[in-house]
Order: C-alpha cells, then structure tokens, then sequence
C-alpha cells in the first residue's frame, strides 16, 4: 500500500472520530436540555393547577359542580405528583397538602352546609367562619408557594447556579 494513502486513511479515520463525538455530544447536551424543559413543564403545571385551583376556591360556590370536579381531581393528582417532583424541598409538598386540607372546608361549607343556615345558624355560622379562614390563609399561601418555586421556575442558568450552590452550602451546614 502507498504510504501517502495509509497516511490519508488514518487521518480520515481520526476526523470521523472527532466527529462523531462532537455530534455525540451535542445529542446529549440537548438531551439533557429537553430533561430540564420537561421537568421545568411538569413544575410549572402544579403551579398552574394549583393557583387555578386556588382561583376556583375563591368563587367556589359560583362555580358549577362540573367545573369544580375536575379543579379538584387536578389538584389533588398535582399534590401527589409533587412528592415526586420537588423531593429535595418537601415544603412545597408539604404547603400543597395544606392548601387542600383547608380547601375541605371552603368546599365542604359551600356544597353541604351552607343549606343549614336556616335550621342551625350558630353551628353553620361556625363552619362560615372557618371556611373564610382557610380562604384567607390559602389566599395568602399563593405567594408562599410562589417563593417556594422559585429555584424551580427559573429556568436560565444563571438563577440555576445561584440556587444549586444555596443547596451545596445548606448540604455542607447540614441545614435543609
């Protein structure tokens, strides 16, 4: 063989390797770029579930019973999912879960016993008061939750670093 063309040979062999591995890994860093895309879209549907849920709650008894069936299926199914998805930080989970303990008793007054005014007034003025609590406090857990997601929610690089090296200190502190 001419050693001028075995010379070729190797260096074409070199340059498709190069190549190669340069499209490798441009595969991955999109890979990895839609991972972070999905699960930064799954975080920001629980918030969206959960604040038109909130919504939902503040008009409840305006809502039809097919509307508010669905709100409260996608709320609860966002709570579960959010173990899941905000494992490291359990107190979203953990306000979410809250959040839809004190909606039982928005909903609760709103569709059982707000029919009972009549017949049991201090019983259902009770039941009233505590249905504008729980208002009033999930009211005042949006912004809670806001707070909560932000590290989540910010999807540029730069408020990903600030966040991951907050959660590399608090590591090291042994603070959560």
């Amino acid at each position: 063989m001419i050693p001028a063309l075995k010379s070729t040979e190797e260096i074409a062999t070199v340059v498709i390797a190069v190549y190669v591995s340069f499209i490798g890994t441009l595969q991955w860093i999109t890979a990895r770029q839609k991972l972070r895309l999905d699960l930064y879209n799954r975080r920001f549907d629980v918030y969206l579930v959960a604040f038109d849920f909130m919504q939902a709650l503040m008009m409840w008894s305006s809502i039809s019973i097919e509307e508010r069936r669905p709100k409260r299926i996608a709320f609860i199914r966002a709570v579960r999912e959010s173990r899941f998805l905000f494992a490291d930080n359990l107190r979203i989970p953990n306000l979410l879960e809250e959040i839809e303990k004190r909606s039982f008793k928005v909903t609760g007054f709103v569709e059982e016993l707000s029919q009972y005014m009549g017949i049991m007034p201090n019983e259902t003025l009770a039941a009233y008061k505590e249905k504008e609590s729980g208002l009033e406090w999930i009211a005042g857990s949006i912004s809670q939750l806001e707070m909560l997601l932000v590290p989540y929610l910010a999807f540029g690089q730069g408020a990903f670093r600030e966040w991951r090296l907050r959660r590399q200190s608090r590591r090291t502190t042994g603070r959560r």
